[in-house]
């Protein structure tokens, strides 16, 4: 039985990224389309942040006390509802209002997903490394990623709109298997009270607080997310921009393709290395990488050659979510290590809201090339916090 559930499992991560990474490649040039700015197009997608800042913490409660199973069919009923809203809509308002759904929807999804295929393997009795499970979810999704983007990005030369409903068969998808192949078989949820729903929330930020604000060493670990989230967002959103002003809407798929390429070689090199290699030292490998390349695709001219340090960036990207994940789980005592990972998610999503910001007032004013070179100055800065937990 746990072997038909993983097979799900796997099923369920390449079917939602596969469909939903239809709009990755285009959805800025989307906004665009519609009549935003490169401002507009960043403060839509701060409300996600915001809204992930916000949520998350109450839907992980939520999960926890009235069971993931419930908390993952939300997020798909809200994520339908998304992509339906988003291919109608036309204006800012409209796409902000979409924007603070898709990250309600991500709140109750985040989480509550894995957290349900752990408890079920329990269940189960399974007795290999959940690791291994999880790393070949994110082969799959990266696979997906790549075959679902270059399929959008392809669509978009014809139409830059229909994705959003492929997404919405994604979700749907999604909904069935879930409601129908996947019981909730380890959970001890109890009767809830809005009184205990706020004790509960109440326990979960105080532990929170405890256990990163007052802790140097997690505090830091936290800060290094958060500086090199501010300073990836504006690669994030002007990328596609970017190349199609340099090369073409064709090349989109192409531009797609390599990214997801090169940052799956970065995690696959994270991978072989965290046994034995300092993490300290690969996380300074990474964060240089990043900075290196970042600094000249904002300096050179030429599409292909701008796209070359772009991709080769990318590298540095897919070792540092890994090095970084496992030296934060490594820190936080296991008995706060869910709701600590909560705050590390909330301050990330907090300095990734502040790049979005500062990405769209430089690229507004300045080009997209000038905001890269600022936010490859705010990626080194990563360093500084990188130094003090070593200090700490």
């Amino acid at each position: 039985m746990a072997k038909k559930l993983i097979r799900i499992y796997l099923w369920l991560t390449g079917i939602q990224n596969f469909f939903f990474s239809f709009m990755f490649g285009v959805y800025v040039l989307f906004l665009l389309d519609n009549g935003m700015s490169y401002l507009d197009a960043n403060l839509i997608n701060m409300v996600f942040m915001v809204t992930i800042f916000i949520l998350e913490i109450p839907t992980g409660v939520f999960a926890d006390v009235l069971g993931r199973k419930k908390s993952v069919l939300i997020s798909y009923v809200i994520l339908i509802i998304t992509m339906i809203i988003y291919f109608c809509s036309q204006t800012f308002l409209q796409f902000a209002f979409a924007e603070f759904l898709f990250g309600l929807g991500a709140c109750f999804h985040s989480g509550a997903f894995d957290a349900l295929l752990k408890d079920n393997l329990d269940f189960y009795k399974y007795r290999e490394d959940i690791g291994k499970v999880f790393s070949q979810g994110n082969i799959v999704r990266q696979i997906a990623v790549i075959c679902g983007g270059t399929s959008g990005a392809v669509i978009a030369n014809y139409n830059l709109r229909i994705q959003w409903l492929i997404g919405a068969v994604g979700y749907i998808i999604s909904f069935l298997m879930v409601i129908t192949l996947i019981r909730e078989e380890n959970f001890n949820g109890y009767r809830i009270t809005w009184r205990n729903f706020c004790t509960a929330l109440r326990k979960i930020w105080k532990e929170s607080l405890a256990n990163a604000l007052y802790n140097k060493r997690v505090l830091n670990i936290v800060l290094i997310s958060a500086c090199f989230m501010t300073g990836v967002q504006a690669l994030n959103m002007l990328w596609s921009p970017m190349f199609e002003q340099q090369l073409g809407i064709e090349y989109i798929s192409i531009a797609w393709v390599g990214i997801s390429v090169f940052s799956l070689l970065g995690s696959w090199y994270a991978k072989r290395k965290l046994k034995n290699d300092n993490h300290f030292q690969l996380l300074v490998y990474a964060v240089v990488i990043t900075f290196i390349f970042v600094f000249f695709s904002s300096l050179l001219t030429g599409g292909f050659l701008i796209l070359s340090t772009f991709w080769l960036h990318e590298i540095g990207r897919g070792v540092f979510n890994p090095i970084h994940n496992a030296l934060l789980q490594n820190s936080i005592p296991s008995s706060v290590r869910a709701t600590v990972t909560s705050f590390s998610s909330q301050i990330s999503h907090a300095g990734a809201g502040l790049g979005l910001i500062l990405a769209g007032i430089i690229s507004a004013e300045a080009g997209i090339q000038t905001c890269w070179f600022i936010s490859s100055l705010i990626i080194l800065c990563s360093l500084f916090f990188i130094y003090r937990i070593n200090k700490s």
